[in-house]
């Protein structure tokens, strides 16, 4: 069988392997979803979409704000100046509304165990 230029295009890959990970670099779960690794990695602080493909091993920079797109609309993280950032004011506000559920349902009568 001989090669045809369409070869070329079906047969190559982009990205054969995956980024090497800066050792320095935060741990990332990887037992987590894409976004919950994102979210793990921007607690240390805001990171570029180039930083977080290489250390979550997201293909493409465009893919992050796809990952992100049910965060960044509730609220939960921004993106600001070119950086994604976690919102302090939701970690606040979604601990507090834990307390009080946590509350009413030991006013209830049962028992509440962290998981």
């Amino acid at each position: 069988m001989t090669p045809t230029p369409w070869d070329a295009l079906l047969l190559r890959q982009t990205r054969p392997e995956p980024f090497d990970r800066d050792p320095q670099a935060p741990a990332v779960e990887s037992s987590t979803s894409k976004a919950g690794q994102i979210r793990n990695l921007l607690r240390s602080g805001p990171m570029s979409a180039a930083a977080i493909c290489m250390d979550v091993d997201i293909r493409s920079t465009s893919l992050v704000g796809a990952v992100l797109k049910h965060d960044l609309a509730m609220g939960r993280i921004r993106y600001v100046n070119g950086m994604y950032e976690l919102a302090s004011e939701f970690e606040r506000e979604l601990r507090r509304r834990i307390r009080e559920a946590k509350a009413l349902l030991l006013s209830q009568g049962y028992r509440v165990v962290k998981a």
